[in-house]
């Protein structure tokens, strides 16, 4: 692309055409595997286009030479590769197919965050956000500082584990803690919860540089002080706040933020937990954000 990043993507195309593209954008030590797994196939099977991009320092999408080279990736960094993926790739495959389809956007977790400020330059462009499990605008120092004081010492110190010390890159059982619970089974035995541990290691080779979110990139710098909403709501646009209620990394509170800037009351997922798409009752979170989409 023009940012320099040889930008992977998965794309499904969906049939019959509901006139809708779906914009899917992962959290961190993610890529676009955690969409494809499941709910890729399920919204094109419903008439959804879908793309989603593996975003850079992820595996599919390294960081060109001479860039990012001390590991971290800011904010700004993915707000231009995705503006440039939405006019290189995105618009321009409906223009070759004579389309016109509304843009969506879904966001999940840091993706959420990521969807936020993209939206401040680009929102005239979509017709719809959702965000699932999202990092709140104002980010996660808030949300740990109660994690502290009214979840226990014990979640703080295994999310500080898992993502400070970046032990999800090597340790199945605190992936089966934080994202994945349902699965039951001893995580050093479990197939897929090694496999999972495996891409998340190939996906957690770069971090985010939080000093830069947190000096500069807030998504709740562009708050309306009056109506506590993101300034860039437009008429046209509708929104779609999605919590998991059993999520063990963003909790309530945060969700009712985001939803709040977003100018919506939140869903609660029920039963589910972070990575709501990539469990085996992932139809539950998918069938939520269908039911919105068929109010756009």
């Amino acid at each position: 692309m023009s940012t320099g990043v040889d930008m992977q993507y998965a794309y499904r195309g969906g049939k019959p055409s509901r006139g809708v593209t779906l914009l899917f954008v992962h959290g961190s030590a993610r890529s676009s595997h955690c969409w494809e797994e499941n709910w890729m196939d399920y919204f094109a099977a419903n008439g959804y286009e879908c793309f989603a991009p593996c975003l850079r320092g992820s595996s599919g999408s390294p960081p060109p030479s001479g860039e990012n080279e001390n590991g971290k990736i800011q904010v700004g960094d993915h707000i231009r590769d995705l503006r440039a993926f939405i006019d290189e790739v995105v618009v321009a495959r409906g223009r070759k197919s004579n389309a016109n389809r509304r843009l969506v956007l879904v966001g999940h977790s840091m993706g959420g965050l990521v969807s936020m400020k993209l939206c401040e330059t680009e929102a005239q462009r979509f017709s719809g956000v959702a965000l699932m499990c999202s990092v709140p605008p104002a980010g996660n120092s808030q949300m740990t500082i109660r994690f502290i004081f009214q979840r226990g010492l014990i979640v703080f110190v295994n999310i500080f584990r898992g993502f400070i010390l970046q032990e999800v890159r090597r340790n199945p059982r605190l992936n089966q803690i934080l994202y994945l619970p349902h699965r039951t089974n001893r995580p050093e035995q479990d197939p897929y919860l090694v496999r999972f541990t495996e891409q998340v290691d190939r996906d957690y080779r770069y971090v985010l540089d939080v000093s830069d979110l947190n000096q500069r990139c807030l998504p709740i710098r562009a708050v309306n002080p009056k109506s506590g909403q993101a300034q860039w709501l437009h008429p046209g646009m509708s929104t779609l706040v999605v919590g998991a209620e059993k999520d063990y990394i963003v909790d309530q509170t945060a969700v009712e933020e985001t939803a709040t800037f977003l100018g919506t009351s939140p869903v609660t997922a029920p039963g589910q937990t972070h990575d709501l798409m990539l469990r085996d009752d992932w139809e539950v979170g998918a069938t939520i954000l269908l039911n919105w989409l068929s109010t756009i």
